[in-house]
């Protein structure tokens, strides 16, 4: 797996678990984190925070949006300006993914499904 992807993942798995506890995710922490084995560098710890953060922001505003959708709390308004914000935050992570594998000598997948699309 490249590392940019790894990273991405290992940062999303961080989140659900948090988010929800859930078993299975602590699996795949695991492997992902063993597929990290060799050293790590400076970078590549800062990359994982970056994508941390992107990733936490995009998940908190995917999360109100789905939630509005179901209990109509945010005003259309409010709804168009979350998905606004994870569009951006998504064009940041993807930025950094691109530096990481440009870094590691990969490619990015480009292919990413959020609530705001």
């Amino acid at each position: 797996m490249p590392l940019a992807d790894a990273l991405d993942r290992l940062s999303i798995c961080n989140l659900k678990i948090i988010a929800g506890g859930k078993k299975h995710m602590e699996k795949e922490r695991h492997e992902l984190s063993e597929s990290l084995r060799a050293p790590i560098s400076h970078p590549t710890k800062r990359w994982f925070v970056r994508l941390l953060i992107w990733n936490s922001m995009i998940w908190a505003n995917e999360t109100a949006i789905r939630d509005a959708q179901k209990v109509k709390k945010l005003s259309t308004e409010e709804v168009g300006r979350r998905a606004l914000a994870i569009r951006k935050y998504n064009k940041e992570r993807m930025k950094v993914k691109a530096e990481i594998a440009k870094w590691a000598g990969e490619t990015v997948d480009k292919k990413v499904k959020h609530a705001s699309e």
